[in-house]
C-alpha cells in the first residue's frame, strides 16, 4: 500500500474503534475524545508507532501495513494511553531515565487485558519476566531499576508465561513512544503546534485527558 493509503487505513481505524455499535475487540469507544483530538503524522523515521507531548501520533506506514486491523487499533490505543495517563510529565517531573520509564509505562499499558489480547507480537508484557500485571508504570519502573543495578539490561526477557505479547514478532515501543511517553523529545517530532503542524497544548491537552478519564 501507498503511504496515503495507510493514512487512510489508520484512520478509518480510528472510526471503527469508536463505533458506539462496535462490539468486537477493535471497539474502545471510551477513547473516541482522544483519538478524534490527535493528529496522525506518517514518517519513516518512526521505526513503530509514537506520540508526543502535543498529541501526535507518528507512524511507519511500511510497519502499519504489515498490521491486522485487530492489530492497528490496539496500537493506537496503546499511543494514546500514553498521554492520557501522563507519562512524559511523570518522567520529568521524577527525574526518571526517559527509556526505562518509557518501558515501564509499555509494562503497565500492556497489562490491560484487551490490549495484551490484541497487540502485535513480540511487545512488552510483564508476563515476560515473571511479574505481576496490572500494576503502575511507576511499580514496574522500580523493578526496572532494580534490574539494572544488578546488572541486567531493563526489559530483556527472562521467560515468564507464554503469550501473544511475548512471541517474537514486530513489537510496538520497546522504550521509544515519544516524548508523550517520557518526556524526552525525539529529533523527528515536530514541536510545539502550528498552523502548518497542528497539536494540543498543555492546557487543552489536560482538559482532554480528564474528560477521556470521567
Amino acid at each position: 500500500m501507498s503511504k496515503s493509503k495507510q493514512l487512510l487505513r489508520v484512520k478509518a481505524s480510528r472510526m471503527a474503534m469508536t463505533d458506539p455499535t462496535n462490539h468486537s475487540d477493535t471497539a474502545w469507544p471510551y477513547l473516541s475524545k482522544a483519538l478524534f483530538s490527535a493528529e496522525f503524522v506518517e514518517t519513516d523515521k518512526v521505526p513503530t508507532f509514537a506520540i508526543d507531548a502535543y498529541w501526535r501520533i507518528y507512524f511507519n506506514p511500511d510497519f502499519a501495513s504489515g498490521l491486522k486491523t485487530t492489530e492497528l487499533c490496539a496500537v493506537l490505543a496503546h499511543e494514546v494511553w500514553h498521554n492520557i495517563l501522563k507519562h512524559g510529565p511523570r518522567a520529568k517531573s521524577n527525574g526518571y531515565d526517559p527509556q526505562r520509564w518509557n518501558m515501564a509505562g509499555d509494562y503497565a499499558i500492556n497489562s490491560m487485558p484487551k490490549l495484551a489480547n490484541s497487540l502485535p507480537g513480540g511487545c512488552l508484557h510483564p508476563s515476560q519476566k515473571g511479574w505481576a500485571v496490572g500494576k503502575s508504570a511507576d511499580y514496574y519502573y522500580k523493578l526496572l531499576d532494580k534490574e539494572g543495578r544488578e546488572g541486567g539490561q531493563p526489559g530483556q526477557r527472562r521467560g515468564g508465561q507464554p503469550g501473544k505479547p511475548g512471541k517474537p514478532g514486530k513489537g510496538v515501543g520497546k522504550g521509544d513512544c515519544g516524548s508523550g511517553a517520557d518526556g524526552k523529545r525525539r529529533p523527528w517530532e515536530l514541536g510545539p503546534p502550528t498552523k502548518e503542524n497542528p497539536g494540543l497544548e498543555e492546557v487543552q491537552g489536560e482538559i482532554l485527558r480528564r474528560g477521556t478519564l470521567k
